[in-house]
């Protein structure tokens, strides 16, 4: 059989349909078809590939809108042989009652030849395939509507490829409801473009689940506004990996809300970059935990800003350990206020080296207390320079103990003025090495001046000094 044989099959049936006039319902010109067909098979040798030609040519091109419903339902025409004009004729009721085994017959042209009104309808249907659903063009999927997007299910969603993905609008993605938003796959996650993630609202934001937030890449995590960063939930914020955190750009870091750097790990507190440590405001630095604090790694410390370090309250400056206090730098050191100089543990007083204590200022020397001064070290005690020996008070003078005065270097003796001399207890005075007297004048004085008190007097300042080593001891229990 050649072609000239099925033009003359193709003219009888169309003469046959003309004359008989196909109407709605009626099953006799389709039974002609049908037994036309048998005999037709008999004579082309049973090969499905003419047979799929007459049903092509003898069928489809005749069968109009109106007859749509009855073919559907006596399954008279496969689905892949529908024409475009066909397929664009389906009603709605025609569509939601179209089989799922008709439905996912639907070959590709087929799916792009559906109009807007159409999709919505195919959609709903529920019967597609995931093969089916990438054939969605670019032009189908932004025609959808906000509803039209609601209408996907938990199962559907995954089944849109990472370009299929892309091509929803702004708009749509807006659309999309925290129901089905934690059904997203790692795949599209990481599909999404900046505008896509930007237009995300907050409640979307936050019906992420936490592995979700995970799959985010680096440079997406850096694309979320400030606002949405804020949106991040408790559980979110735990979710974040170190590269994404290193990710953070500073208007996100001074956006995160105290509850949320609450919440960073341990971990987490370590992977932040050193150049982001700047960029903590004073709400976020005071929320610091204990854990938090010690976690800080020694090249995060060196990185805090002069405000930054004033911002620390008197409980968080007690928790730094020795290493961090160790490797303050000058600026740093400077920036410590008096009243937390006055809270430092004696551990952290040891901990400070002797290249920093020229560091401080005259204030922060007037804020160590007597506690304080009985720790710092032979090394320490010799680190001061001049200003800084004469600001100690006349008071803080007489914490020095016996042990500490010989610890004075010959060339720190001049320093002292004529009111921190004579402020030295008798106790104190003989503590001085000789080397040490003869380098002040003042000194050897007052050695003199106390040689001609009397026993009372002596008494006296001793008694004194006494008492005011039983209330160091008693505040060194408390700290």
């Amino acid at each position: 059989m050649d072609s000239s044989d099925l033009q003359d099959y193709h003219n009888i049936y169309q003469e046959e349909f003309e004359n008989r006039k196909l109407k709605l319902y009626n099953e006799e010109p389709l039974n002609f078809i049908g037994k036309q067909l048998n005999e037709t098979r008999k004579i082309i040798n049973n090969k499905p590939e003419f047979e799929k030609i007459l049903k092509t040519c003898c069928l489809i091109n005749y069968v109009n809108k109106e007859h749509a419903d009855y073919i559907l339902k006596h399954k008279e025409i496969p689905i892949p042989l529908f024409t475009i004009e066909q397929i664009q004729a389906l009603t709605v009721e025609q569509i939601q009652n179209l089989t799922k085994k008709q439905i996912q017959a639907l070959t590709i042209e087929q799916i792009k030849w559906f109009i807007k009104e159409q999709i919505y309808w195919f959609i709903e249907n529920q019967n597609f395939t995931k093969e089916q659903i990438s054939w969605f063009t670019q032009i189908k999927i932004q025609t959808l509507t906000d509803w039209q997007v609601n209408w996907f299910t938990s199962k559907k969603i995954p089944q849109f490829t990472n370009e299929q993905i892309q091509w929803f609008t702004t708009n749509q993605i807006q659309a999309f409801t925290t129901e089905q938003i934690p059904h997203f796959t790692e795949d599209q996650i990481q599909a999404f473009t900046k505008e896509q993630i930007q237009a995300f609202t907050k409640e979307q934001i936050c019906s992420f689940m936490p592995i979700q937030i995970g799959w985010f890449i680096p440079i997406q995590i850096a694309s979320f506004l400030p606002l949405q960063i804020q949106s991040f939930t408790n559980q979110q914020i735990r979710a974040l990996t170190n590269e994404q955190i290193y990710w953070l750009i500073f208007i996100q870091i001074q956006t995160l809300t105290p509850q949320q750097i609450s919440v960073f790990t341990e971990k987490q507190i370590s992977y932040f970059a050193k150049e982001q440590i700047p960029f903590f405001n004073e709400k976020q630095i005071q929320t610091l935990t204990e854990t938090q604090i010690l976690s800080l790694t020694i090249e995060q410390i060196t990185w805090l800003t002069k405000e930054q370090i004033s911002w620390f309250t008197k409980k968080q400056t007690q928790t730094f350990t020795k290493e961090q206090i160790h490797w303050l730098i000058y600026l740093q050191i400077q920036a410590l206020t008096p009243t937390q100089i006055s809270v430092f543990t004696s551990k952290q007083v040891l901990a400070i080296a002797e290249e920093q204590i020229p560091y401080f200022n005259k204030k922060q020397i007037k804020a160590f207390t007597p506690t304080q001064i009985l720790t710092f070290t032979t090394k320490q005690i010799s680190a001061f320079i001049e200003q800084q020996i004469k600001e100690f008070t006349p008071t803080q003078i007489t914490y020095f103990n016996e042990k500490q005065i010989p610890w004075f270097t010959d060339w720190q003796i001049p320093y002292f003025n004529e009111k921190q001399i004579q402020a030295f207890t008798p106790t104190q005075i003989e503590s001085f090495t000789e080397e040490q007297i003869k380098n002040s004048p003042q000194l050897l004085l007052r050695k003199e001046e106390i040689k001609s008190f009397n026993s009372k007097e002596i008494n006296k300042y001793n008694l004194n000094n006494e008492t005011l080593s039983s209330e160091i001891k008693n505040n060194s229990r408390k700290l």
